[in-house]
Order: structure tokens, then C-alpha cells, then sequence
């Protein structure tokens, strides 16, 4: 599937990020398993979508005003779980430090992460076990922890997205060149709300 030209062109899929009060913060609760469950290669995964035209990641120029909210801004805020509050809060706190995309890095002391580092760096900080680095290797690692619901949408307005809660991850394809990547998932970022 193709997104329109004003839309994302990537297709993009959420994992139910079972950690802080979601499926994989919280303990494991048994689940009915399925095919798709137990074997993520069962399930379909997005269409894989072609890259950007001119193959470009995004930086913003040097000086770029960031933009930033409250925790407390964000509707749902007050009646999440905890550790659900604490992820968003972490997660927000990040964007009042100036921090740049650097591709490859997973520490804000370096200045910089790229969107896998940022959230590797956010998950570990709240315990999460066994964080894969890369947004491929954690898509598949929340198909593993059965969490996991493909949304085959290209834009914000598919009904599908109803279903997204704050903290969840949600994965593109797409918004870069990935050949050697299966899935080709090139970007994930958590769900504020």
C-alpha cells in the first residue's frame, strides 16, 4: 500500500507496550496464544513501503527552536498508571535537553540519539529486560512479548489508531532506505497520547 503524497509515505504498526502498566512494563499475564502470537513470521507484516525520494534522514538545522509539553499538558495524563506516567515523563524530559539526532547513539550524554536509541535509553531507565537496539530487532521483539498489533494505515486518521494508549511504540516503515532489513521497520517512537 501506498500512503498520498500529503500523508507519511511509510506504513505503521504499534506494539502494546506491556511494560510500566502496558503488557511489557507490567508482569506477564497469560495470554490465549495464537499463530501469530508464538510465530511472528505467521502474522503479516506492513507493506513494505519505498524510501523517501531523496533517501535523506532528518536533522534540524543547527540552532532549530524544540518544542516540548508538560506531562501534565497531555490529556490522558493524570489517570495513567504510574509507570506509565514516569516513561512519559522520562521520555518528555529528554526533549527539554537541546539533544540532536545522532544517528547510531543511545545516550544523551553524547548530545544526541536517533529514534531506537532514544527508546532503548528510555526502556532500560525503567527496567525493561532484554531491549533490542535497533527499531527492526524491536519490532520483532515485541511480536515476541505478544504485545504486538499491526496497523495497516498511512495516515493519522485510520480507525485502527483508536486503539493506541500512551506509551505505546509505534513503528514505521519507509521513512529511509532499509534493504537489508526484514522487517524493513526504519523508525519507532513511543505514543504520548
Amino acid at each position: 500500500m501506498r500512503g498520498s503524497g500529503a500523508a507519511c509515505a511509510c506504513a505503521i504498526a504499534f506494539a502494546v507496550l506491556g511494560i510500566l502498566g502496558h503488557p511489557l512494563l507490567a508482569s506477564p499475564k497469560p495470554q490465549a496464544q495464537t499463530p501469530a502470537a508464538t510465530n511472528p513470521a505467521a502474522a503479516p507484516l506492513p507493506a513494505p513501503v519505498p524510501a523517501p525520494v531523496d533517501g535523506s534522514v532528518g536533522q534540524p538545522p543547527p540552532g532549530a527552536a524544540v518544542s516540548s509539553l508538560a506531562p501534565e499538558e497531555l490529556e490522558e495524563f493524570g489517570q495513567l498508571e504510574p509507570r506509565v506516567q514516569e516513561l512519559l515523563r522520562r521520555g518528555l524530559d529528554l526533549t527539554q535537553r537541546q539533544l540532536r539526532y545522532q544517528y547510531g547513539s543511545a545516550d544523551p550524554a553524547q548530545g544526541g540519539m536517533d529514534c531506537s536509541g532514544t527508546v532503548y535509553y528510555l526502556l532500560n531507565s525503567m527496567g525493561v529486560p532484554n531491549v533490542p537496539r535497533s527499531s527492526d530487532q524491536m519490532y520483532r521483539w515485541a511480536w515476541e512479548q505478544n504485545t504486538f498489533r499491526p496497523v495497516f494505515g498511512h495516515t493519522q486518521e485510520s480507525f485502527e489508531f483508536a486503539d493506541l494508549r500512551p506509551g505505546d511504540l509505534l513503528f514505521w516503515t519507509g521513512t529511509y532506505s532499509t534493504p537489508n532489513r526484514d522487517p524493513a521497520v526504519s523508525h519507532v517512537m513511543i505514543y504520548l497520547g
